[in-house]
Order: structure tokens, then C-alpha cells, then sequence
């Protein structure tokens, strides 16, 4: 059964007025719709207005945003309720904007790490070197310690011993040696896709048979305009 809510302006005493026309052309968007967008169809029989096919992430992220559980949550509604489909899940990465986020995330960790370090048994029990907050006033200090033990040349003074130099110079020479590599992009990519599989299953309303974890030819998507490139995309198998 299909009820369709046809909205209609005009005069019934109308000569070219045509109800089984109008039934026609809806029923021909609904099939494009079907064909060229099927998430949006899908959307909107649920009444939401949004494309269930495309999840944007932070850069340098595979955490699932609020609105994109939000629309994980619909999704998994539309897939409880037609069994037969089974949906592919492919991560993206945006090379320019993930990179840059990466190395200053990498670069924090550096920082941090040092601290961690420093922590007793029992404080560290309790934190993640990620966790861990770097206070203003003890910022240099830390950097200081991470400069020093990264593994890459530094300045050194007539002696041959480490030459103290300022801490912009340092930061930019600990920047400078964060590598990020394409594979480093991909796993990101594939943590991506993980993390709406993941999410997904953990509603326990799809079977894990119905879900498949695929890996794009290209690092990066088809653009499309107003989205990231840091995203999820999901396709009908």
C-alpha cells in the first residue's frame, strides 16, 4: 500500500485538468528519486529531509558527530524495517585538512607524553596520555623535554652539545619531522567506516551479514559542494 499526499491548486472544471496525470509525474520523480538518490527517498518516508548516505567527520577524526548519530539512528530505523538490504561502507579522507590535523595532533601527544611520564603509577592509572592537560605555565617545560627526545637532528653549539634555542624554533623543528603518510590517511579512512559500521550494529537491529566494510580506489571522494571530504559514504549492495 502507497499513500501518496498530493497537495493540488487550481480548478477541478479545468479542461486540462488531470488527476491521473498528476499521479503519473509523482509516481515518475518517486522512481528517479529511487534511482538517482535512494537515501533521500529513504529520508524522506521517515520524514527526514536529510541524505542518509554521506557522514562528515572532524578532520583528523574517526569520532562520529552528534548529527551524524543522529542520522545513523534514522538509517538504522529504514534498514530495520526492509530487511533485504545490505549496505557497502567506504571511508574518505580530505589529504590536506586530515594531514595538517594529524601532525598537530601527533604533535600535542608529543607534549603530553612527557607529562604522562612524569605521573606516578597511580595517577597514570587514571589518565591517557591523551587525556592529560598541559598547563600554561608548564607548556615550555614540556616542550623542552619532547624537543629533546625527538629523534632528529638538532642545532648543536661549537662543544658538539645541544644548542637551547627558542620556543618558536622548537616547535618547528618538532612540526617539521611529524610524518604523515598516505597509509596514515587510509587507516584514518578505514577507522572512518568502521566507526558507522560499528555504530550501526550497535543499535542490535542489524545483522552484521548486512553490513560490508569496503576500500575506495581513491583516497579522497567525489566532491560535493558544502561537504567535507572527511566522510562516510554508504551505498545499496
Amino acid at each position: 500500500e502507497i499513500i501518496l499526499r498530493l497537495p493540488v491548486i487550481g480548478h477541478i472544471d479545468d479542461p486540462e485538468f488531470s488527476v491521473g496525470g498528476i499521479i503519473l509525474k509523482m509516481i515518475k520523480n518517486i522512481l528517479v528519486k529511487a534511482a538517482t538518490s535512494p537515501f533521500s527517498l529513504i529520508g524522506s518516508m521517515l520524514g527526514s529531509d536529510e541524505n542518509l548516505s554521506r557522514f562528515e567527520f572532524d578532520a583528523g577524526s574517526a569520532e562520529l558527530t552528534d548529527a551524524g548519530k543522529a542520522k545513523l539512528d534514522t538509517l538504522v530505523t529504514a534498514l530495520y524495517e526492509r530487511p533485504n538490504l545490505q549496505l557497502e561502507v567506504a571511508g574518505f579522507a580530505d589529504i590536506e585538512k586530515d594531514r595538517q590535523s594529524l601532525i598537530s595532533y601527533r604533535f600535542d601527544k608529543q607534549i603530553k607524553t612527557q607529562k604522562f611520564k612524569k605521573m606516578n603509577k597511580k595517577e597514570a592509572s587514571a589518565f591517557s596520555v591523551d587525556s592529560v592537560v598541559i598547563e600554561p605555565e608548564k607548556y615550555e617545560k614540556y616542550l623542552k623535554m619532547a624537543y629533546k627526545a625527538g629523534e632528529f637532528k638538532k642545532p648543536k653549539n661549537i662543544l658538539g652539545i645541544t644548542k637551547n634555542i627558542p620556543v618558536p624554533e622548537m616547535e618547528a623543528l618538532i612540526l617539521k619531522n611529524i610524518q604523515v603518510t598516505e597509509d596514515d590517511l587510509r587507516s584514518l579512512a578505514n577507522e572512518r567506516a568502521q566507526a558507522v559500521k560499528d555504530y550501526i550494529l550497535g543499535k542490535g537491529k542489524i545483522e552484521p551479514s548486512r553490513l560490508f566494510l569496503i576500500k575506495p580506489q581513491a583516497l579522497t571522494p567525489e566532491k560535493v559542494e558544502n561537504l567535507r571530504d572527511s566522510r562516510v559514504e554508504l551505498s545499496f549492495k
